[in-house]
Order: structure tokens, then C-alpha cells, then sequence
């Protein structure tokens, strides 16, 4: 349930009004590393002047745990507590990157960052919730702190090798394509689209919480998941320093670290940290930090190569939140639009849009990075759901971002993103929204609905498959032995019959200039004539690239010809670009399409 009004600029960044709260987004700590993060002012403050400061797990763990760890930080202040919420040091929204190095000290940091923040705004002792990764950290950086009444660790990593092999495993599980040989190596392990390096790995190896000297807080609860054995070890271990502890066995863990458009809120972990941080009882508060109080910063200032740019939370408008980065010394004319893949927060997958928005800022682009309505930390339009990918009002909800950003910014405009960002940003332009370009990458769908049927698209995934295997004679001899599916050969050879006499009569309507109901190739060719140029990105074996090739027939070659629409394709990348390597040549392709000099479009002939 929706209970957020929608966002709204203010003097002082941007605000969320929510049911008895208050949310402010913007940037703390270093002004040369500031790191990201929310802010919840409750409307009537608890007695016990708790603060919440919530601490998210690393990598791919964190962009599924958000949505359940914003309506923690959204609960807790509907109770009456401070909450803080953020991006730890190289991640999110947050300063530099996974491969920086200190990052063990860099995210302990950050955390105590947060904890100077909650008590300068008000907090007289602090509850530090990790989950995963999260626990870990924020049990090291209470360690530090005399104003920690208690921690509560959800699934908590207690052995940084465990950890390490759990990654590994995952890692190998996903068979992933390896690196090109020209591929420098890297000295450092991939893990689900990130990087920890072996510095990093050096430090994790040598946690193990069960073995630490000093109690972290007062008060522990340990939070585990119900669906695996109990793990004694931890809380015995805390108990033995001093600490009153408590476990709780919870359900929700694995279904909140779903994919982020599949993920459910684990309520039970909210409601036993809320109902934890109600039984703490009024403390004398520890010494404020130096000054009168503390607040989020609306805009930062990043150096990118020898480029200085700045970045500022923006809210565009229909209750979207975003985060605009430009060149701090010039005013650009030209501006990127970034849309969510999937229910990926505006970060993107693997976090590849941050680093190319600060890029291209720093090639003198303004870039937008917006979550849509019920998306990241924007709030569903009023009455419906949140987290929907494909809603009804996505192409007006783009609309509104567009023009937004059309105020700043008279000069070429793309707009873009991966799955569904593409498809949003595609049927933008073609309801002839102010724009000069679009990037799409992966898209799966591109009628104006979007209704997935689960026999279809496993019979394009079949058409796309057969279509590689057939360059292949140890296919044929799988095929000749009887090893391969005949059924399911004849359903793909019925499917290219009956695609070749639907492009002729496309084809054939098309030159005679009959009106087509959802004509994909008709819309392109009118893209065309409106100058907008359109670039597909492929991962190799994308079922979007033959239902494109499907539905677009003919139109896609001349097209191509005109220089209007080019199509790059990724051998060895998965949908989401998991791989480094593959997220590194995508990146480098984007900055080629998206750098392009404008007078490609104007000097192109028209279809």
C-alpha cells in the first residue's frame, strides 16, 4: 500500500511526505567521498529517542533487499524513531566503486558516518539492522561507538570464507560465458555483476564474528531465516562477551531477495525490528556531535577523471525521484534520459548506469537517472500497486521526465534503458515524445501492451536457439541421432514458415501503404522520418532480437542503410550484463552512441 506522497522540491532537496513522517534524500559525510542516503523525521518522536540507522547487504543482495529495507526505514518512523537508510561507500548512489580499495574500512566508515548523521539529527542512542553483508558491517562499526544500544543482524555473514565460497558457488552456478581472450585479467572475483578485489577478499577471509573480543551493543538480537538450520555459534559467542541476546527464527528471507520485479516485502523482519526497537528504554544521550544538528546535502560534487561534476536529487515531477548529473563548470545543453531495468532501482543493473551517467556528465551531458512510479524510491500513483514494470502509465509517467528535463536542456535529448527501460523509452518516442534518440538494450516486447504468455516466449527462445544451432554439425548430428527434439525442431520450423509469409504480407501492406494495427516496422520507418535515430543492444541469443527481425521484417536493414537505427550485438553477455567484461564493452558502446555528434541524424537521408 501506497502511503507516500509523491516527492516535491524543496530549498533543501527533495521531500517525500509519508503517514506521520517525513523522508529527505540527498548526500553526508566527506564532501570529497560524500555517500548517499535518506533521511526519516518522524512528525511525533518516540520517548526513548531511538535512532534507526538501517545498514543494506553488498552487491546483488542489496538491489533485491531495497524495497524491503525502504519500508523498514518507512515503518520505523511511522513508530515515532529516526531512521537513516544509505548507500555504503562505493555502492548505490554513493562515491567511487567496488574496486577502490579499503573497502572493508571504507564501508565501516560510512556506516559511522550514518551514525554521526542520526545523532545530529536528534537521536540520543542509535539501533544499528544490518541484513547479510550488512549484519557484518555494522557489528564491526558498533564495535567503535559508545552510542550503540543495540544491533539486530538478520542472516547475518559470520564467516567472512564461508561467505566468499557461498559467492563462488553462486558464481559458477550461473555458467556464465568467460572473457574474450583479449580480456586483461582482473585481480579481483566477480560475484553477480560485482567486484570484490582480492584486497578485499584478503579482509573478509579473516572475519569470523564468532570469534570477535568485544560485544558490539548492550543488546543483540540475531535474526535468522526459518528455512535453514539454526546457528548457534554467534549468539553464544555474545553472550559470553556480556551481551543480552536474543534470536528469532523468521520467514520472508529468501522471497525478499527474489529478483528485484519479483521480490516481496519481508514484513515479518520489519515488524520484529520495530517491535525491538520499542522495548529500548530511554537513555541520557551520549555527546552530540560537534555543531547543532546534522543534515543530508541536496547536491554533491565528484571528480571524474580531471572533470569535476555535480550530482543533485531532483524531483521531475508525478512522484518521481531522481538524480541529475552534469558538468559542474558549463552549462550542457545536451541531456541523457536513464530509465529503471525492470524494478532495478535508477542504479541500474549491476550498477552499470551510475558509472556512465558520471561519465557522460563529465562529456558535458546532462544525465537524469529516474525511478518511475512504484519503482526505487519513487511511490506508486495513488490506488495502485508498487513495484509493476510494465505499468499503464509508464509512456505519460516518461513524458512528464521528458519535459522536465526539455526545461534545462534544448539540445539533443536520448532516452533509454535495459528491458523494460528500453520498451518504455521505445513507445515514448513513438507517442511522439521530444526526442532525438533512443537506446535499447534487451528489449524483450514492443506492441503498445505487454502480456506475457509463457508459451510464446519460450517458443522465441526455441526460434533463437535453433537459429544459432544450426551453424552447428554437432547439432545436426544430435538432431540426425535422435537426441534433439523433433517436436520441438517442427514447432520452430513451422514458426519461420509462418513468419516468412507474415513479412511478405507486412511488406506487401506496407509498399502499398494500408494502415497496420501495432505495425512495429511502420512505427520505426515513422521514427525515421521524425529524425530519431534508434539503437538496438543486444546480448547474443536474445529472444528480443528475433521477435525484432520478426516484426520489423525488411524495415530493419533499410533502415540500418540510412544510418537511422543501427544494432550492436554482445557475444557471451547474459540479459543483465553479469559479466564484467560484458558490462565494460557495453558501457564503451554507450558512450560511443551516446556521444555521438548530432549532425549523423541531421545529415541522414530520410527511409
Amino acid at each position: 500500500m501506497n502511503d507516500r506522497a509523491p516527492a516535491a522540491a524543496s530549498t533543501g532537496g527533495v521531500l517525500f511526505r509519508g503517514d506521520g513522517y517525513t523522508a529527505e534524500a540527498g548526500w553526508f559525510g566527506p564532501e570529497d567521498r560524500p555517500r548517499f542516503g535518506w533521511l526519516y523525521r518522524p512528525d511525533t518522536p518516540a520517548p526513548n529517542g531511538a535512532g534507526v540507522v538501517i545498514v543494506p547487504p553488498f552487491g546483488r543482495e542489496d538491489i533485491c533487499a531495497h524495497r524491503t529495507l525502504r519500508h523498514l526505514a518507512e515503518d520505523a518512523a511511522k513508530a515515532g524513531f529516526i531512521a537513516a537508510r544509505f548507500d555504503l561507500d562505493g555502492t548505490g548512489d554513493s562515491a567511487g566503486n567496488d574496486a577502490d580499495p579499503d573497502r572493508m574500512g571504507a564501508w565501516t566508515t560510512s556506516i559511522s558516518d550514518a551514525c554521526d548523521l542520526m545523532r545530529g539529527s536528534g537521536a540520543s542512542q542509535l539501533v544499528l539492522i544490518g541484513v547479510r553483508l550488512g549484519a557484518t558491517l555494522a557489528t564491526l562499526a558498533a564495535q567503535g561507538r559508545e552510542d550503540v544500544s543495540a544491533l539486530i543482524a538478520f542472516n547475518a555473514v559470520v564467516s567472512g570464507r564461508t561467505y566468499l565460497r557461498e559467492l563462488r558457488a553462486l558464481q559458477n552456478a550461473m555458467n556464465l560465458a568467460p572473457p574474450p581472450s583479449e580480456s586483461p585479467p582482473q585481480p579481483a572475483k566477480e560475484t553477480s555483476g560485482f567486484l570484490l578485489t582480492d584486497d578485499t577478499c584478503a579482509t573478509l577471509q579473516a572475519i569470523d564474528l564468532a570469534k570477535i573480543a568485544v560485544s558490539p551493543a548492550p543488546i543483540v538480537h540475531v535474526l535468522e531465516r526459518d528455512d535453514l538450520p539454526e546457528r548457534k555459534g554467534l549468539p553464544t559467542h555474545l553472550q559470553a562477551l556480556g551481551a543480552h541476546v536474543t534470536v528469532d527464527r523468521l520467514p520472508g528471507y529468501a522471497e525478499m531477495m527474489n529478483d528485484p520485479h519479483s521480490s516481496r516485502v519481508a514484513q515479518a523482519f520489519i515488524d520484529a525490528c520495530i517491535d525491538h526497537v520499542r522495548e529500548l528504554h530511554a537513555t541520557p544521550g551520549g555527546p552530540r556531535v560537534p555543531g547543532e544538528s546534522l543534515s543530508l546535502r541536496p547536491s554533491s560534487r565528484l571528480r571524474i577523471g580531471n572533470t569535476l561534476i555535480t550530482e543533485e536529487v531532483v524531483a521531475p515531477g508525478a512522484g518521481m525521484f531522481g538524480i541529475l548529473a552534469a558538468p559542474a563548470a558549463i552549462h550542457a545543453d545536451r541531456a541523457v534520459l536513464m530509465l529503471n531495468a525492470g524494478a532495478v532501482r535508477r542504479i541500474g543493473s549491476n550498477r552499470i548506469d551510475v558509472g556512465l551517467a558520471r561519465q557522460l556528465a563529465a562529456m558535458d551531458r546532462q544525465v537524469l537517472r529516474v525511478d518511475l512510479p512504484g519503482i526505487g524510491d519513487s511511490p506508486a500513483h495513488a490506488g495502485e500497486p508498487e513495484n509493476v514494470v510494465y505499468g499503464p502509465c509508464c509512456v505519460d509517467d516518461v513524458g512528464v521526465a521528458v519535459s522536465w528535463i526539455r526545461a534545462r536542456c534544448a539540445g539533443e535529448l536520448a532516452v533509454g534503458g535495459m528491458c523494460s527501460g528500453a520498451y518504455h523509452a521505445l513507445r515514448a518516442a513513438i507517442a511522439g515524445q521530444d526526442i532525438e534518440r533512443v537506446y535499447l538494450i534487451n528489449c524483450l516486447v514492443f506492441g503498445p501492451t505487454v502480456k506475457f504468455d509463457p508459451e510464446s516466449t519460450s517458443l522465441l527462445g526455441d526460434v533463437t536457439h535453433y537459429n544459432e544451432a544450426v551453424r552447428s554439425g554437432h547439432a545436426w548430428r544430435r538432431l540426425l541421432t535422435g537426441r534433439a527434439s523433433f517436436r520441438t525442431v517442427a514447432r520452430v520450423a513451422a514458426w519461420h514458415l509462418g513468419n516468412h509469409f507474415k513479412r511478405l504480407g507486412l511488406g506487401l501492406a506496407r509498399h502499398l501503404r494500408i494502415p497496420l494495427r501495432n505495425d512495429l516496422g511502420g512505427a520505426l520507418v515513422e521514427l525515421a522520418r521524425r529524425r530519431v535515430h534508434v539503437h538496438f543492444l543486444f546480448s547474443a541469443n536474445e529472444s528480443g532480437q528475433t521477435l525484432l527481425a520478426a516484426e520489423a521484417g525488411s524495415v530493419v536493414p533499410r533502415l540500418s542503410a540510412t544510418g537511422m537505427m543501427d544494432t550492436q550485438v554482445f557475444d557471451g553477455a547474459d540479459h543483465t550484463f553479469t559479466q564484467r567484461w560484458a558490462q565494460a564493452m557495453l558501457h564503451d558502446a554507450l558512450v560511443g552512441v551516446l556521444a555521438a555528434p548530432t549532425s549523423r541524424i541531421d545529415e541522414a537521408p530520410p527511409p
